[in-house]
């Protein structure tokens, strides 16, 4: 006859096996202007949504991870769902959220997670839509750069921010097409940069705006064989595409090119520095455009007649005021921008680099 099995007391030391509750929590993070991204996160414990100053959005995981975790009991492990735009979350960035969040898991995003992020992506854009169309028309200059082989172009807007690329271009375009092309990513670079707001953008290049226009109207391009090939790249195909979904909140004004205007001297200044760091190595880049994108942007609100006519004014009295201001060669404006330009402020404000949260999300 076999024993019958009695159970044993369990040895010290030994932890019986627990079920651990694992709570969902999808995150949308969206860039809503330079320098600054808005999160919302929702869950059965609630909804959480902030602005960010940062310009990553991958930064606003940490924020969001936080305020998520203030708020649910850390016996509860939370698995973030989080949809961002490009560059997304590393399996780093999962590690790092780990070791300072306890028990909050950066995971993948799978099927059933996709209408829930769907639904939240859109009520994320339609809040920054909606808060966009609150505020007046933003400022905002482009330029391009272009000598040989290499390509620069930037904007600058009226508040100071701003951006700043370049590239080789091995295209067989001749120096003309190039600049056009330029210009084109310079527009492109504002617009992404700046996805919400209404802008008032200022070119000096009329073939540039005349493009623009064509595709605001969704008029079909002239079959140039400059046209042809420009259109294979797909970041103007995209450019075309989002100026006609976006054909409201764009105006297009041109500005005389090398005549004073400060915001369009200060692009140009960008848009030179940004050709330079092609081929050269240039030492402080980012203090340099941050210098004199705020020179510029200081000498705009200081100069007669910008600062008492608003963007909205009718484009005659605008290029009056542009033409009668003094040229880019006068003395007196030279000098007054050499002056600003060289008491550009140096090195950083570390209170700018804290990411404050403000304006949630009603």
């Amino acid at each position: 006859m076999s024993p019958i099995p009695v159970a044993r007391p369990a040895a010290p030391g030994i932890i019986m096996p627990r079920s651990v509750v694992v709570h969902d929590v999808h995150v949308v993070i969206a860039p809503c202007e330079p320098g600054r991204c808005r999160y919302l996160a929702v869950s059965d414990f609630g909804t959480w949504s902030a602005t960010v100053r940062t310009g990553h959005p991958r930064a606003a995981v940490l924020d969001a991870a936080a305020a998520v975790r203030n708020v649910i009991s850390r016996d509860v492990v939370l698995r973030m769902v989080v949809r961002v735009p490009r560059p997304v979350p590393t399996p780093a960035h999962a590690v790092e959220i780990e070791a300072h969040f306890p028990g909050v898991r950066l995971d993948v995003e799978r099927s059933t997670d996709r209408p829930i992020l769907d639904r939240l992506e859109h009520d994320l854009q339609t809040w920054l839509r909606a808060a966009a169309r609150d505020r007046p028309p933003l400022l905002v200059a482009t330029d391009g750069s272009v000598r040989e082989a290499s390509m620069g172009y930037a904007w600058l807007s009226e508040t100071g921010q701003h951006g700043f690329a370049g590239e080789l271009d091995g295209s067989r375009h001749t120096h003309g097409n190039r600049v056009v092309k330029a210009e084109l990513c310079a527009i492109g670079s504002a617009i992404a940069a700046i996805p919400h707001r209404r802008l008032t953008v200022l070119v000096d290049s009329t073939a540039a705006i005349g493009i623009m226009q064509r595709w605001q109207r969704g008029g079909p391009d002239r079959p140039t064989a400059f046209m042809t090939a420009l259109m294979r790249s797909s970041r103007i195909r995209e450019l075309q595409a989002r100026t006609f979904t976006e054909r409201d909140r764009l105006d297009f004004r041109w500005v005389p090119g090398h005549r004073g205007v400060p915001l369009n001297e200060g692009a140009d200044a960008l848009a030179a520095l940004a050709r330079r760091c092609v081929t050269e190595c240039v030492a402080e880049k980012e203090q340099r455009a941050t210098g004199l994108a705020e020179s510029f942007a200081a000498l705009h609100r200081q100069a007669a007649p910008w600062t008492t006519m608003s963007s909205a004014s009718p484009p005659s009295l605008l290029m009056d005021a542009w033409s009668t201001n003094s040229p880019h060669g006068d003395a007196q404006v030279t000098s007054s921008v050499a002056a600003i330009s060289i008491r550009r402020p140096q090195g950083h404000d570390l209170r700018r680099c804290r990411a404050v949260l403000t304006e949630p999300l009603r």
